[in-house]
């Protein structure tokens, strides 16, 4: 879009756009745009270190459908790898090739975790479903 408010698409044709009406357009890199649509562009960088792995989580958990299975695997993430994490912070040296690589394992284990169902109502000679979901999230 030019400074006029005229968008050109790619097969040249041209859509005028009136004064009222703003885009913003998300985009992943700027590799095929030309240099008037990147001096045209702002950026906004956000480092994980900002935010660390809890907004990933939280967004992966809203796509978990039972609500009680949800709220379990919230709290072994607070409870379990909360202090795991923080303890290898703390008092392990990582290797130069898997330094910063905590967001990367976060969302491995949510992949893995997202491949099994919510466990069902535990039977007679079971453990309750806490501790079931539990298991798996130490598995994972």
């Amino acid at each position: 879009m030019d400074d006029n408010k005229l968008l050109t698409l790619v097969n040249s044709e041209r859509i005028s756009m009136p004064s009222q009406v703003s885009l913003l357009i998300e985009t992943l890199d700027l590799a095929v745009a030309s240099p008037a649509t990147v001096s045209r562009n702002g950026m906004v960088y956000n480092d994980y270190k900002d935010w660390g792995w809890w907004p990933f989580v939280n967004s992966w958990l809203e796509t978990v459908d039972d609500l009680e299975y949800r709220e379990m695997l919230r709290r072994h993430f607070l409870n379990i790898l909360t202090p795991v994490l923080e303890l290898k912070r703390l008092h392990l040296v990582e290797g130069q090739s898997v330094r910063g690589q905590e967001l990367t394992g976060v969302r491995s284990m949510c992949r893995l975790l997202g491949q099994w169902p919510a466990p069902g109502p535990p039977g007679p000679e079971e453990e309750d479903n806490e501790t079931f979901s539990k298991m798996r999230f130490l598995f994972s």
